[in-house]
């Protein structure tokens, strides 16, 4: 059976440091998703990082596929700094990196970590730290985290692991139970999936662990489902 790609990758200027907590809490969120050794081993973690192909530029302009700043450009809400991630979605779906790697439409998870802000998809006057769209990928924004606190790198991951979690189908419409229609579906329970204050759910998640029985049962199924 062909694994299931997760390509991460970042915009320009996301620390290195960022770049690895976003990681590991995919793959914390595998571990947990997974209860056996053969389910993990049937998705690969593929850190791009920043990238963009040694043709990427035409002239001064970038050519289209080709980079990562082609891709955050076309995703910019016009005059802002903001990325419509609906928008970055949508273009990364057929194929992120079409130079490279001949992947199958929908063949792939991608994980988008930015330094930009990120347009609330519910209400673009909110913060929003990061969004989850399932079956297709994650976006998550360090703007306003820092490296050398611990108190951020914490929350980052909080964020990273709730949106891989959205990702990978939480919460599906079916569930009937301990949900609640808020900014999207997101479960009521003491769990990562719930919405809340950041600093409440990261201390939560450290003393009580990442997902709440509900969540990792839809979790494990979806998981298994993965062809």
């Amino acid at each position: 059976m062909a694994k299931k790609m997760i390509f991460l990758m970042s915009e320009e200027g996301v620390s290195e440091g960022a770049l690895q907590v976003v990681q590991h809490s995919i793959i914390e969120v595998l571990k947990i998703a997974s209860s056996e050794n053969k389910l993990f081993n049937r998705v690969q973690v593929v850190n791009w990082g920043y990238w963009c192909s040694p043709r990427h530029l035409l002239g001064n302009l970038p050519r289209p596929f080709m980079s990562m700043d082609w891709y955050l450009n076309i995703a910019r809400e016009k005059g802002t700094d903001r990325i419509n991630t609906d928008k970055l979605y949508r273009i990364l779906n057929p194929n992120p990196k079409p130079e490279y790697v001949k992947i199958p439409h929908f063949d792939h998870f991608k994980v988008v970590v930015l330094k930009s802000e990120i347009v609330h998809p519910f209400n673009p006057s909110l913060k929003a730290y990061g969004t989850g769209r399932s079956g297709l990928g994650a976006c998550i924004t360090t703007k306003g985290f820092t490296d050398n606190n611990i108190s951020d790198v914490l929350d980052l991951k909080t964020i990273a692991m709730h949106e891989v979690g959205h990702m990978f189908g939480l919460i599906p419409r079916s569930r009937s139970t301990a949900v609640e229609e808020s900014s999207g579906l997101h479960c009521t329970n003491r769990c990562i999936m719930r919405q809340g204050k950041l600093t409440v759910m990261t201390s939560d998640r450290i003393r009580y662990g990442e997902f709440c029985p509900d969540c990792k049962y839809i979790l494990r199924a979806a998981f298994r489902a993965l062809n």
